[in-house]
This record gives structure tokens, sequence and C-alpha cells, in this order.
């Protein structure tokens, strides 16, 4: 019989493999700094563009790697609010971002939009 059972994936580097395992979405931090690139792996996945889904899985994961893959949160904060997204800073005890921080998120979000279609989401 058919399971009612949906499966998510929660590592970030494995979304594409995931989804070839039948997976039917992933809950992501990095997806809230470059939502672009999720909808446009899930949509090349979903029209059989696998070249361009590997693409896209590789910018992930390198993304994922460069912001501490969530083991920093005060990196996602600084890359949403240099996006324009003020969400704050981290609270205590968790550690606050750096200003040897700022150039490496910058080349981040250069990555991200130098590689990525802009897409409404």
């Amino acid at each position: 019989t058919k399971s009612n059972v949906r499966v998510f994936v929660g590592n970030d580097q494995l979304v594409l493999p995931g989804l070839a395992l039948g997976a039917v979405g992933c809950v992501s931090g990095n997806a809230n700094v470059m939502p672009g690139a999720f909808v446009s792996l899930f949509d090349a996945w979903s029209s059989g563009n696998v070249e361009e889904a590997r693409r896209l899985q590789a910018l992930v994961t390198r993304v994922a790697r460069k912001l501490k893959d969530g083991g920093h949160l005060a990196l996602f904060k600084l890359a949403l609010t240099m996006q324009g997204v003020p969400v704050g800073a981290t609270r205590n005890p968790l550690p606050q971002a750096q200003k040897a921080d700022e150039a490496d998120v910058r080349d981040v979000l250069r990555l991200i939009e130098e590689t990525t279609t802009v897409v409404d989401v």
C-alpha cells in the first residue's frame, strides 16, 4: 500500500540526493538567505533538469558551508540584514557576528547573486 509519510530533508547539503530518493522538500535555515536558489533547485529537479539541479545543489552546499551550516546563527542574521531584512541580533548566550564576518558574508551574498536568478517567493 502507498504510505502517507512525506519525507523532508533536514541537511541542506543533501537536498538533491533526498529528492532523488523521494523526499518532497526540505527544512532549511539557509533558504532564508537564498530562497531563490532553493526554489530553482526544486523547479529544476521537478522539470527533469538534473544538470541545473546539480549546479544549484553545489551552490547551496557551498553557501551552507560558508555560513557554518547553521552553527553560527549570527551569520544568517547578518546576511538577512545585509539583504534589507532587519532581523536583529542573536540573543545571549549565542555569539554575535563580528566585524570580520561582514566581508565573508558579503562574499557569500555576491556568490548567491552571481549564480542564481531572481525568483519571487
